[in-house]
Order: C-alpha cells, then sequence, then structure tokens
C-alpha cells in the first residue's frame, strides 16, 4: 500500500527510566515536549504532497504516557478529525505497569477514557485475553498485526483470528526497522498465514485470500481509507503494482485449482514486483526506481551509519 500515513507518538518515558519490576517515573516535559512536536508535524504536514501524506494521532503506549497525556491526546484527535492508533495490550511489562498504576489492565482502562471507537487502531494486542478482544472488535475498532517484529521482540502471536472471529478488521504492518528486520509485506503476509495456522494448530486456519485480503482493502480499513486506496475502483486513487508471474518462486501457475493468491502469501519474495504505479505516478518499471538513484540511496546510507564491525566481533 502506498499511501503515507504518519503517526504522532507523544510519550512520557525513555529507555533510560524502565525499572524492571518497579513502576517506572513518567516525565511530563518530555511528554509535553513530544505533543507539541505532533502538532508541529501536523500542521506542516497532514494533507501535504496532494493529500499523500495523512496523519493520526498516535500516543505511543498507554503505559508509557500519564493519563493526562492520554486525555489530552483524545481531546486533539476529535478537535483535528483525526484517528488515533496505539501499541495496545502489547506486553506483560505494560500489563504490568498499568496493573501497579491504575489497577486495571490496559483495555478496560482505555475503554474507561472512550479509546474504543470506529476512530480507534489498536496495535499487536498480544496481552488481550479474548474478552478483551472481543470488546474492542466490537466497539468497531481496528486491529493492525505485525508478526515478524513481535514474533521477533516478544516469541508471540497477535490475536489476530479471534479479532476476525469477533467481527473486527484486521490489517498488516511490519513496524519499525528496529524491531524488525524485514519491512516486506510479502513477509508479513506469509508470516501472518503461517502463525494464524500454528495458533489454532489448524492448517486451514488463516487462509491466503484473507491475509491478501488484510494486506490490501483490510489494511485500508485500518487506516480509514477504504474510500481512497485497498482495491482496483473507479473513483479510487490508482495504487497498484504488477507481480511478474514468470518468475521463478511463482511456478507453477495454475488456472484450475486457482493457485496464484497461495503463491502470493506463501512463495513470493517481493523481488516479483516489477512495476508499482502511485495515484498514477510510475515509480518502479521492469523493477528499476524511477524516482531516485537506488545505488546512490545505498551508498548514502552505508556512509551515514558508523563502521562498528570490530565492536561487536563481525569479520
Amino acid at each position: 500500500m502506498a499511501f503515507a500515513y504518519d503517526r504522532f507518538s507523544p510519550f512520557e518515558i525513555g529507555p533510560t527510566l524502565l525499572s524492571g519490576g518497579k513502576l517506572y517515573q513518567l516525565d511530563n516535559h518530555m511528554g509535553q515536549a513530544s505533543y507539541n512536536e505532533a502538532l508541529r508535524l501536523y500542521a506542516e504536514y497532514h494533507g501535504a504532497d496532494d493529500g499523500r501524506i495523512q496523519c493520526m494521532m498516535g500516543p505511543f503506549a498507554p503505559d508509557f504516557i500519564s493519563e493526562k497525556m492520554l486525555v489530552k491526546c483524545k481531546d486533539a484527535a476529535a478537535d483535528k478529525g483525526l484517528p488515533i492508533q496505539m501499541h495496545t495490550a502489547q506486553g506483560d511489562r505494560e500489563t504490568e505497569q498499568m496493573e501497579m498504576r491504575y489497577k486495571k489492565r490496559t483495555i478496560p482502562y482505555l475503554d474507561e477514557h472512550e479509546y474504543l471507537d470506529p476512530e480507534f487502531t489498536a496495535v499487536h494486542m498480544t496481552m488481550a485475553n479474548n474478552d478483551e478482544v472481543h470488546q474492542v472488535a466490537e466497539a468497531g475498532s481496528k486491529l493492525v498485526v505485525c508478526n515478524g517484529s513481535i514474533g521477533l521482540i516478544d516469541g508471540m502471536i497477535p490475536p489476530a483470528i479471534p479479532f476476525q472471529e469477533a467481527g473486527g478488521t484486521v490489517g498488516l504492518g511490519s513496524d519499525q526497522a528496529a524491531g524488525n528486520n524485514n519491512c516486506n509485506v510479502f513477509n508479513e503476509m506469509k508470516l501472518t498465514a503461517f502463525f494464524g495456522k500454528m495458533r489454532n494448530q489448524d492448517p486451514t486456519a488463516m487462509p491466503a485470500d484473507r491475509v491478501l485480503r488484510m494486506a490490501t482493502i483490510d489494511g485500508a480499513k485500518a487506516l480509514g481509507l477504504e474510500s481512497e486506496i485497498g482495491s482496483l475502483e473507479v473513483g479510487k486513487k490508482a495504487d497498484l503494482i504488477l507481480v511478474d508471474t514468470r518468475h521463478p518462486t511463482l511456478q507453477p501457475v495454475i488456472e484450475e485449482p486457482f493457485n496464484l493468491t497461495a503463491n502470493l502469501v506463501y512463495a513470493a519474495r517481493g523481488n516479483e514486483v516489477s512495476f508499482v504505479m502511485i495515484d498514477g505516478r510510475v515509480v518502479l518499471s521492469d523493477g528499476k526506481l524511477q524516482t531516485m538513484d537506488q545505488d546512490a540511496v545505498i551508498r548514502e546510507i552505508r556512509d551515514g551509519v558508523p563502521n562498528r564491525r570490530k565492536k561487536v566481533g563481525f569479520m
């Protein structure tokens, strides 16, 4: 999905303030500074590039901000007509902190502050119990799962299947580079299908066609952009990719029974994409970028990273 969507992240705690097993201290000055920066980014970028850049309010996580900041972010989002996205019920540390500070688990706490509505998207929810999963889905909130990241960081499986069974919409995300070494939607599709089957111990669970929807139209729904992107329809933006089905990784392609969807989800790596169009503008053709010098960008990245091979023991 080629639609830029910037998520503000007000937070009131840094890594140095974390202390295992203890209630960590929140820094109100840090919170206000990050909140102000979020509003600055909104003012500068929301609707930029002919609407290609959209913004949403994203308080980092309920255990990383105070109750006052949680309310402040909700009010700002309502005032500016922005949806909200937040790391929600991500891990045992968050649950422990919420119970120590508020005597509540994350989902009841957010419900008490009227966060659970169609404008809210939860991310991860790996620690949510079944009742909480149903509560969020039935409120009309969305879920984004990042299986590559949460599998790498926590070794857990997000509740995509029970959320869908409760009638909720689930989209795919890759999280951020530091938490996932492979920000590739094809990889996320494969992991999502596999994790769903492992979670239910059922090879028919999380079928390929459902996962493909999670990467396209359901992902657009999770962003509140299903009227603009996520499917090829008259009136929507011309966002599309072409996949070279002659690529070795997609062989064989069978028409009856049709197996291309399964090949895309289980076998594709991403390098089979030969053409990309964003809102009618061609950015990749014949597998080559049209809008930048890829080799120059890679050199710039490599030159900007300190050489740490000796420090970490690489050869």
